[in-house]
């Protein structure tokens, strides 16, 4: 039973990384993701899945804003890079340092992970 349930999550843990590691901005192309593409696709207004009170924004520029209840909280420089295949994003908010694995990008979904504490932290875009 044991041994059933860890193939299990090992196969669950598969599925996701296969369908979330070449996650790119085109649903419809069967690319992998990389930095270039990863840059352009963050652009935008994203809204956190778990606390809808909470967006992030990425501009074209570099810059960001962290947005709660519609009032700016801090506001920085965002930049994407490739570190041996592993796209990051490197946030400097207010003064402080914050990394990122940029585990998926879609269209309408962003999926970090914050490489302080390994959680994962899931964005929907945000249209007006």
């Amino acid at each position: 039973m044991k041994q059933a349930l860890l193939s299990c999550i090992a196969i669950s843990a598969f599925g996701l990384t296969m369908f979330f590691g070449n996650a790119i901005a085109d649903d419809s192309a069967e690319q992998e993701l990389t930095a270039e593409i990863a840059r352009e696709a963050i652009v935008g207004r994203w809204q956190h899945r778990d606390d809808q009170s909470s967006v992030v924004v990425y501009e074209a520029d570099g810059s960001t804003l962290d947005v709660y209840d519609d009032e700016t909280a801090a506001s920085g420089t965002w930049e994407i890079t490739d570190d041996q295949g592993v796209i990051l994003l490197h946030v400097v908010m207010d003064g402080m340092d914050y990394d990122y694995e940029v585990a998926g990008v879609l269209d309408d979904y962003l999926w970090l992970i914050y490489l302080a504490r390994g959680n994962s932290l899931h964005y929907e875009r945000v249209t007006d």
